[in-house]
């Protein structure tokens, strides 16, 4: 975003849209010169996300309950339409970008943040966490979602009518404290849905979050946590 923000100067950035809410809060905060419109189809968290921003004192944010393939936003408006993980949760992703490209201004900047699953490890290489991200990309593959999308966004992006691409990638190692804990979290909570779908079985799922919480108790090993690769285009003016 801050890249965005640099490279749109000229242009006087005044709007922009963001998924999910908790990147609209991050937006607004950090580019007060925006008006931020934060959008999400859970009444729930957005009224969560107001709170928070009335908490930090932020008024240049307003938030919209939408579908994200039909907003219901006006068109050829934003000057920046920004989503941060959340095509990795859907089945028509292209359908969603579709949408961001077409409440975009000509010339303003479609920019999108997803994640790599193949690019989760640690190091050194350990089993626990190589079975972690095997059994994740197949509960993915199940539920019909891309594996591969994070590869796709240049083209996903173009084939919007998007053009000037760019990208970059963002990936951290933890070798100790919370940050490094996140993937022993993610898979702890949604060890039900992993039984559901009998990827494991109780006992295996048992030993291997076990297994998992060894690793991040261990501080000679470092965790990489899934690549985030970061797509941005701009539309055409004409």
């Amino acid at each position: 975003m801050d890249r965005t923000r640099s490279a749109s100067s000229t242009a006087s950035v005044s709007k922009a849209a963001a998924w999910p809410r908790i990147s609209a809060a991050e937006r607004a905060r950090r580019c007060p010169g925006f008006r931020v419109v934060g959008l999400d189809a859970s009444a729930s968290q957005l009224a969560i996300a107001e709170q928070r921003c009335t908490a930090l004192g932020l008024t240049n944010v307003t938030f919209v309950e939408a579908d994200v393939y039909s907003t219901g936003l006006p068109r050829n408006t934003f000057d920046v339409v920004h989503c941060r993980l959340l095509l990795c949760h859907l089945q028509r992703p292209e359908a969603a970008i579709r949408e961001m490209a077409d409440i975009t201004r000509p010339g303003g900047t479609v920019v999108c943040c997803d994640i790599d699953m193949h690019e989760l490890y640690t190091l050194p290489r350990t089993a626990p966490f190589e079975r972690l991200r095997e059994i994740y990309l197949r509960r993915r593959h199940m539920d019909g979602l891309d594996n591969h999308l994070a590869s796709r966004l240049p083209a996903l992006l173009s084939a919007a009518g998007l053009r000037d691409l760019e990208m970059a990638f963002i990936q951290p190692v933890a070798f100790r404290g919370e940050e490094k804990r996140l993937w022993e979290y993610t898979f702890a909570e949604s060890a039900e849905r992993t039984l559901e779908k009998g990827l494991v079985t109780e006992t295996e799922l048992d030993a291997l979050l076990e297994a998992v919480r060894e690793v991040s108790r261990d501080d000679q090993v470092g965790v990489v946590q899934a690549r985030l690769p970061v797509c941005w285009a701009r539309k055409p003016t004409r």
